[in-house]
């Protein structure tokens, strides 16, 4: 039986592609990878869950000051 290794980690510039095809194909409105890619530059919490070094999810967590 093979063993399945998931991990995850801060998702990066190289891994856009692959995380907006998930976006595309789970969304009806989805982010562009301009969003993400700007999301990564401005430092927002931005993580990828990997299964075997292949993603299988994502998250942002943008951190609003003063909206309320």
């Amino acid at each position: 039986m093979g063993h399945s290794e998931i991990k995850s980690g801060d998702a990066q510039l190289a891994q856009l592609n692959e995380i907006v095809m998930i976006e595309k194909n789970a969304h009806f409105s989805p982010w562009s990878i301009k969003s993400f890619d700007e999301a990564i530059k401005a430092k927002n919490i931005f993580k990828v869950f990997l299964e075997n070094k292949k993603i299988f999810g994502y998250y942002v967590a943008i951190i609003a000051i003063d909206q309320c």
